[in-house]
């Protein structure tokens, strides 16, 4: 729509038929980020505006604003993406497609540019502030745009990402203090693999500057560590970061801001920060900026708080709550797009991939194997768990999983047979096509099945490729130590990611001579580490550690650079794994009960609290309790219908008892014979 009339009419349409209208406003030239804020707005109202305006009133002169790019078209393909094909993957009902309006600089500014500063509404607090002294004016054409887009759109709640921090601290006093009825919602930012906040300037970068651009995610998380780590002395922090823009020679730094987050108040180098975030406050935010050839990057972060690359997309619920504040912007501060402050020792928070989200909740972003690495790289540890439904990934999806195995275990858990061993390539494939339907955040790993990779690189690489692409797999694991090295790097040359398997492996028990856990002598522990460093080398992301003693796999960690994840072997790997049953107590017999791994810790009793359901059914049938009238709803149409029903049904019973007595012994062979009549068939009986 390019016609504010139009879009009004649209909009007054909508809320006649009591539907909620979010918006988001943009310059166009989309990416990951904007999309997955009409994502978030979809999810939560019937109405997605998107607007594409590149507003000329906040670019200074000699800016860029007759080069920025000016994509419609595509932007409009980015958005198409958000249909019913993707609903699944980004939480929304898939209805409608967001409206985009991309008005003239003519609609929106009658008159331009005579009628250029004749009304404004500014942000003065704002001018002060190292972006805003840098930017004359700068906030006062945001302020001005996003009041005009509001009054337009009328929305019920707008969307902005929090890579823009101080923009978000104006718009939401902007909110607070004309009385806007719009909820902010201020979603984390969207990252690159290797953490450069996403942005529509970031096309201008050459290659060679692109590869350094990085720099200001490492400056931010220089800072961040140490702030996580106790310290509090603001000048401390703001070197940290500024050590770390210094230490690249490619481009000129800006500026490093530590400000309170609620108001955009610049903190003092010799200020030193609380312990303890008030009561009522945001925390705090740290801001850099940097120039690298044509664009000036932008970037922040609130102290504390996780900050992972990749593209972090619509927060969790937590932080959402965390991140606005309802009916005109009414209420306290908050924080931009990050959870809410937890320990007094600003130790780490919930990471978005450890957050509960509920049903309908909106995406969060696919896990990957770079994340892993990154993720081993800062210290945060990964969940993973074995899983091999539909619904069981969903739960598992829900709750932040980082990995999420389909393993050939399920052979003894879902298929009731004593070893993995009988599992076959058909078998995996539709419990990992199950899974694949149940979760879209956690990196989905298949098992390769006994028999169907081992006998060389090409039977391992035709197995794998079968996962990727017939069941939606994000790579697969095989078992086995340097003997399977070629296999790895036979997978990995032709772009399947492998994840390994050392120490107890399920499929090679007959050698073993049973589940015996390994590398308890200095000879197994040396083989130990001798396959972990060939398959390392051979290309895999990832290696499971199974039954080792704690001391070993501690060694395994230390000594790989790809994450390791651990069952059975202690706490000093990157992270750990459990079977889905095991860790929820689902035992389905006692034979599963005789053979709980004794490393599996049961977090819940599952399996009780469904013998006693199904007890209880059992005993409600049998005495005539179940159904009682509350469970059953349907009734008659009418009280006519009820009688003639009742009329009907004693007729058709009692020529069925007729038929039925005259059907038996000798009178049933006597009709046959006589070609005698069925029942009445105008009578129907179901």
């Amino acid at each position: 729509m390019r016609s504010i009339a139009e879009l009004r009419a649209l909009v007054r349409e909508a809320r006649a038929s009591g539907k909620k209208v979010g918006f988001v406003p943009t310059m166009g030239a989309l990416h990951a980020g904007h999309v997955s804020l009409a994502a978030q707005s979809l999810a939560e109202n019937e109405l997605t505006v998107v607007s594409v305006f590149v507003n000329p009133t906040q670019f200074l002169p000699g800016e860029d604003l007759d080069a920025y790019p000016r994509t419609l078209e595509e932007d409009r393909r980015q958005l198409a993406k958000l249909g019913p094909d993707a609903a699944r993957t980004f939480g929304h009902s898939g209805v409608a497609l967001p409206v985009v309006f991309a008005p003239a600089t003519s609609e929106m500014y009658p008159d331009w540019p005579e009628s250029a500063g004749s009304v404004w509404v500014t942000a003065s607090f704002a001018d002060g502030t190292p972006e805003g002294s840098r930017r004359p004016g700068h906030f006062r054409g945001v302020a001005t745009v996003v009041t005009k887009l509001l009054h337009i759109v009328g929305p019920d709640r707008a969307y902005f990402g929090a890579k823009d921090g101080m923009q978000c601290i104006v718009v939401r006093a902007m909110l607070r203090e004309l009385n806007f009825p719009v909820e902010l919602r201020v979603c984390p930012t969207a990252r690159e693999a290797d953490g450069l906040a996403m942005s529509s300037r970031n096309v201008y970068l050459s290659p060679a500057e692109r590869s350094k651009a990085s720099v200001l995610f490492r400056a931010l998380t220089a800072a961040n560590d140490l702030y996580r780590g106790g310290e509090r002395r603001v000048g401390v922090l703001k070197q940290a970061a500024a050590s770390v823009l210094a230490s690249e020679p490619a481009g000129e730094p800006g500026y490093v801001s530590l400000a309170d987050a609620s108001t955009g108040e610049e903190l003092a180098d010799e200020d030193t920060l609380p312990d303890q975030i008030p009561a009522g406050r945001a925390g705090t935010m740290l801001s850099l900026a940097y120039q690298l050839g044509k664009p000036r990057l932008i970037d922040n972060v609130i102290l504390g708080d996780d900050l992972k690359p990749g593209a972090s997309l619509p927060a969790s619920p937590q932080r959402m709550e965390a991140a606005q504040h309802s009916t005109s912007g009414v209420g306290g501060p908050t924080r931009l797009g990050s959870a809410p402050a937890s320990s007094s020792t600003g130790g780490a928070r919930r990471a978005f991939s450890t957050a509960p989200t509920p049903v309908g909740a909106p995406l969060r972003r696919k896990v990957t194997t770079v994340d892993l690495a990154a993720m081993k790289a800062r210290g945060h540890k990964i969940s993973m768990v074995t899983a091999y439904t539909y619904p069981s990934a969903v739960h598992v999806d829900r709750a932040g999983i980082d990995v999420l195995l389909v393993g050939d275990s399920v052979g003894m858990v879902e298929l009731g047979f004593d070893t993995t061993l009988p599992v076959t390539v058909p078998d995996m494939l539709y419990h990992c096509r199950a899974v694949a339907r149940g979760a879209d955040r956690a990196l989905l790993v298949a098992d390769l099945p006994f028999g169907s990779y081992e006998q060389s690189p090409e039977a391992a690489y035709a197995t794998a490729i079968r996962f990727l692409k017939e069941a939606s797999m994000d790579c697969v694991k095989l078992e086995g130590g340097k003997a399977m090295a070629p296999h790895v790097k036979k997978l990995v040359e032709g772009g399947v990611a492998v994840m390994g398997h050392i120490g107890l492996t399920p499929q090679r028990i007959s050698t073993m001579g049973g589940f015996r856990a390994q590398g308890k002598t200095l000879a197994g522990a040396q083989t130990l580490l001798e396959d972990a460093l060939a398959l390392q080398e051979a290309g895999a992301f990832s290696l499971v550690i199974e039954c080792v003693p704690p001391e070993v796999a501690q060694l395994l960690t230390q000594a790989l650079r790809i994450p390791t994840i651990g069952i059975g072997a202690g706490r000093h790997t990157d992270g750990q794994v459990l079977v889905f049953h095991d860790l929820l107590g689902f035992y389905q017999h006692a034979h599963h009960a005789a053979v709980a791994p004794s490393f599996a810790k049961r977090y819940a009793n599952v399996g009780d609290v469904i013998q006693q359901a199904l007890n209880a059914y059992r005993a409600d049938v049998t005495s005539d309790v179940f159904p009682g009238s509350e469970f059953a709803p349907y009734k008659m149409k009418d009280d006519a219908e009820r009688k003639q029903f009742k009329e009907w049904s004693q007729r058709a019973l009692q020529q069925i008892q007729a038929w039925d007595k005259d059907s038996t012994g000798d009178k049933q062979q006597k009709k046959q014979s006589d070609g005698a009549a069925a029942p009445d068939e105008t009578i129907k009986v179901y």
